[in-house]
C-alpha cells in the first residue's frame, strides 16, 4: 500500500513540475489599450453614427498581435512620427484575428485600426 502511495505521488509531482516548466516558457501577451476616434467620410452630413461603440480589445506579444471584437475586414496600419511604417488589409469574420507583423520592426508605433467610420488606436513596443 505503501509502495503505490509512494508511486502515485512521486508521479503527480512529476506531472506538475512539468505543466509549471510549460507555463514558464509560455509566451506572455500585453494588452494594447485602445481608444477610438471617428474617421471623416467627407460626404457631409454626421460622419459617424450617434450610438455607443464598442472598442475591440488587442494584445501583442513579440511580433504576435491578437485583435478580438471586429467582425469585419479592416485596415491596420503602423504609424511613426514619419508616416505609416506598415499597413495591412486583415479580412476578418470570426472576431477573433491573428496578425503576424513583420520581425524587421522595432521600435514604438501608433496601431491603428480603421473600421468603417472609426480609428480604434494605441501604442505598442516592438
Amino acid at each position: 500500500m505503501k509502495k503505490s502511495f509512494i508511486i502515485t505521488f512521486l508521479l503527480f509531482v512529476g506531472v506538475v513540475a512539468i505543466m509549471a516548466d510549460e507555463e514558464e516558457n509560455d509566451p506572455e501577451f500585453v494588452d494594447v489599450e485602445l481608444t477610438y476616434k471617428p474617421v471623416k467620410t467627407g460626404l457631409g452630413g454626421i460622419p459617424y453614427p450617434r450610438m455607443p461603440v464598442c472598442v475591440p480589445s488587442a494584445s501583442i506579444c513579440d511580433d504576435t498581435l491578437l485583435i478580438n471584437g471586429i467582425g469585419g475586414d479592416y485596415t491596420l496600419q503602423l504609424e511613426t512620427d514619419d508616416g505609416v511604417a506598415y499597413s495591412i488589409a486583415v479580412e476578418g469574420d470570426t472576431g477573433n484575428d491573428t496578425v503576424i507583423l513583420p520581425s524587421s520592426l522595432s521600435g514604438t508605433y501608433m496601431l491603428c485600426l480603421y473600421v468603417g467610420n472609426f480609428c480604434f488606436y494605441g501604442t505598442i513596443n516592438l
